[in-house]
Parts: structure tokens; sequence; C-alpha cells
């Protein structure tokens, strides 16, 4: 091979190199900013648009000013409705203070004070016996608290569980059981993102004119919220000296709930109505996969196509 020839190559090697040297390290990146800025200029375009076409001849501050003109008498209206959702003083007890040298002092002081109150309520009503529930509830008696070292927020956890449990327990006493069998309070749960809600369940003995009096009581109940959200009775009686006016053996949850003022409600394509049959928006296992696959890709330009090609 002639030496000129040799040189030749070498020199386009070296010029191949340098361009490959300045596309890798210079023009790539600058390309890319390019493409990305081509695209956003694209959207905007598309946005501006849009906008233009809905706020044609009109002020974007007069359509706001009227949104929110036809939006606030149903936040009113929500607010004014919210009121019913309340628990009542089933939530309400005294706090605990802050000035308190030992809350585990003040708990093994405070807590048998709550249980004896009560016991000696249900003792008055003559229904101590007929209750068989375990009337600490979700808090612990004072010798479990001694391997214990609470801190305010949990000493206030465990007199509240204490307050509410003994306020359904009033309610079903104040209902005429005969006896209480058991009940359970379930943890606090939201509902319907607006809702603090909390579930009881129990276990007791009525009759049924007792019971028919109790469930119109909460249908009826216009200054609170109740919900049966399912009942089993059944009549061991059938025969017998108590078959005439049997004690029916009563399993049933009920549920109260406090409307969460300001709240914020997230709604999906499901729940806004989008007419597609329920297709798309959240499920319970996440975003249906269907809602991905039939949204449009976006929109890219011919350079930002012809970058992703490239190799390097």
């Amino acid at each position: 091979m002639r030496r000129e020839y040799l040189i030749a190559i070498i020199i386009a090697a070296l010029l191949g190199g340098g361009v490959f040297a300045v596309y890798q390290f210079f023009l790539k990146e600058k390309l890319e900013a390019y493409a990305k800025d081509e695209l956003r200029l694209e959207q905007l375009t598309e946005k501006y648009t849009d906008l233009s076409e809905k706020f044609s001849n009109t002020q974007p501050k007069v359509v706001i000013e009227d949104v929110a003109n036809k939006v606030n008498p149903w936040r009113e209206a929500v607010d004014q409705r919210g009121e019913y959702y309340n628990v009542g003083d089933f939530r309400t007890y005294e706090p605990v203070p802050d000035d308190v040298l030992s809350y585990k002092l003040y708990y093994m002081e405070k807590a048998p004070e709550v249980y004896n109150a009560f016991s000696e309520y249900l003792r008055g009503e003559g229904k101590f016996e007929a209750v068989g529930v375990n009337l600490w509830f979700r808090a612990p008696p004072p010798d479990r608290v001694k391997v214990l070292r609470p801190n305010k927020v949990e000493v206030a956890i465990w007199l509240g569980a204490m307050h509410t449990g003994h306020s359904f327990v009033k309610m079903f006493v104040d209902a005429n059981v005969i006896s209480l069998r058991q009940m359970r309070l379930w943890e606090q749960r939201v509902d319907r993102q607006v809702l603090d809600a909390f579930t009881v369940g129990a276990d007791m003995e009525m009759t049924m004119e007792d019971l028919v009096a109790f469930l119109d009581k909460l249908r009826f109940d216009r200054d609170r919220f109740y919900d049966v959200n399912g009942i089993r009775i059944t009549n061991p009686y059938l025969m017998g000296p108590y078959a005439e006016d049997p004690w029916l053996q009563v399993e049933m949850l009920v549920t109260s709930a406090v409307y969460k003022k300001g709240a914020k409600v997230k709604i999906t394509q499901s729940s806004a109505g989008s007419g597609r049959g329920g297709r798309g928006g959240a499920t319970l296992f996440g975003r249906d996969r269907s809602e991905d696959e039939e949204r449009e890709a976006p929109k890219r330009s011919i350079l930002d196509r012809i970058m992703r090609l490239s190799p390097f």
C-alpha cells in the first residue's frame, strides 16, 4: 500500500473520530435538549389553543368567579349536612393534662376511676351481671401498665377507648338489653373519604318489642348518624313457656361516624361518571391497565424520534 493512501486513511479516521467525539460529547446533549424543548412547545401550543377556545371573548377572572359562586352553596350545604354525622359525647372525655410527672402513674390512678364509675352505673341500672363485657376494652388494666412506659398520646388513646366502649355499652343498656354477652370495638377507619367511622359488634339478648324500638330509634334519630351494617336474629324459644315473648339472640354491627370538615376528596374517573361503563380509573388493585393502554401516547417530534434511533 502506498504511503499516500495510508496517510489519507489515518486522516479520515482522525476526522471521523473527531466528528464522533463532537457529536457524543457536545451535539448529542444539545439535540436532546432541543427535542425536549420542541415537544414542550407543541404541548404549550395545544394548551393555548384549547384555552383560547374555552375562554373565547371571556375574561378568565369572570369564569372563575362564576364557578366559585356555583361551588360555594354546595360547600355550605355539605358542611351543614355534615353536622348530622357526629358521635355526640361518645368521643368526649377529660383530656390528659400536660403537667404530669409520670403518665404511667396518672393512668394507673385515672383508669380505675373510670372503670369503677361505669361499673357503679351498671349496678344502678341492674345490668352489672348482665353485661359480660371486658370494660377495659383495648386499654390495659393497671397491673399490666407496670411493665409499660406510656406517653401522653398512649394514655389518651387508652382512656378514649374505655370511654367510647362504655358509651356503646350504655347505648345497648338504654335499649333495655337483657344481656350483653360480647361487644367488640373496631378500629377507627375512614369511610367515603370524608367520614371517621366507628363500628361496634354486639352479641346480646333482647325481646322483639325492645329490639324494634331500638332499631326505630337508630333509624329515625335526626341528630346523629347510625348505620346497622348487619344483623342476625335467632329465636331459640319456639316452644315452651318462653315462646310467647321470647328472648331473641341478636348479633349486630352498628356504625356511627364523624364528618371530617375540609377533607380532601380524590375524584376518580369512575366516580365522576366517565360514561365508559366502569372501565378505567382506580380499581381495588390500583389503576386499571386498560386505561393506560387506551391513553394516547404523547406526541414526539421527528427529531426526537431520530435521536431515539441513535445507538449512542
